[in-house]
């Protein structure tokens, strides 16, 4: 989803209603790619878990015992700085994906779902979200707020926990910040068009996070794995024969070198 922050033509006027409208628009377009961007933040959790338990240890074995195979090369010819350097880059890459390991192994695992994510549920979100969003406060305290609340509806939502969201609805239609606000028109007015310049700078912000999260290489990993599944294909599956395959050869050539073990 890709927001769309022009405005609208209603809005040149000025008008009161109209900016309130424009802001209400602005709001459904931010709330949109917020559930874009919380679908998108779960897949790629998730994938990381199925990734790193098929192919990720196998990785990190792989570029381990290349270390050891670069370092025992550069050590039968250590005149030959080209093996040298050789092996201080498979040191580097093994340190890189022991680090990566570890780091997999340290994150907490992704929410599981309390209950399959329907339409209504996402439908729900958004209006949620496009009322409670932290770019729509008046103030530090209302930002504060919504902050927590908007936090608590992502956690809600990636669980599948629909009575918690809408327990948190609730809660924002009975506290007082959802009726505070400027008291005059023209302190209203003012607000309103600081708010709508808010959300722009936020879908703007958004838009550019999503099309770098689909830019990543997880991300296109994610999607290619899925294209193969449904070719009836298992791309995991292949990468991680693969691997034991490369694992087994360079296993063979340490003990060729006689650094077997």
């Amino acid at each position: 989803m890709s927001g769309d922050v022009t405005s609208s033509p209603v809005l040149a006027g000025d008008n009161h209603e109209a900016t309130r409208q424009e802001v209400a628009r602005l709001g459904a377009v931010l709330a949109g790619l917020e559930l874009e961007l919380t679908e998108m933040r779960l897949a790629l959790s998730r994938f990381e878990v199925h990734y790193y338990e098929r192919v990720g240890q196998k990785y990190l074995e792989l570029d381990l015992l290349l270390a050891r195979l670069a370092e025992a090369r550069a050590g039968s010819s250590p005149q030959d700085i080209d093996l040298a350097e050789l092996a201080r880059s498979a040191r580097d890459e093994a340190r890189r994906s022991s680090e990566e390991y570890e780091r997999f192994i340290a994150d907490p695992a992704p929410p599981r779902e309390k209950a399959p994510i329907t339409g209504e549920m996402k439908a729900l979100y958004r209006t949620i979200a496009s009322r409670i969003h932290p770019d729509r406060a008046v103030d530090d305290e209302s930002r504060t707020v919504r902050t927590r609340l908007m936090a608590e509806l992502n956690d809600a939502y990636a669980h599948g926990d629909r009575e918690r969201m809408e327990d948190i609805a609730a809660r924002w239609e009975a506290s007082s910040d959802a009726f505070g606000g400027p008291g005059t028109a023209a302190r209203e007015q003012e607000h309103l068009a600081r708010v709508a310049a808010r959300l722009r700078l936020r879908i703007s912000s958004m838009d550019q996070e999503i099309a770098r999260m689909k830019r990543s290489s997880l991300f296109i990993l994610m999607t290619q794995v899925q294209q193969a599944e449904k070719a009836g294909r298992d791309l995991l599956g292949d990468l991680g024969e693969e691997i034991e395959r490369k694992v087994r050869t360079a296993r063979d050539e340490l003990d060729g070198l006689g650094f077997g073990g």
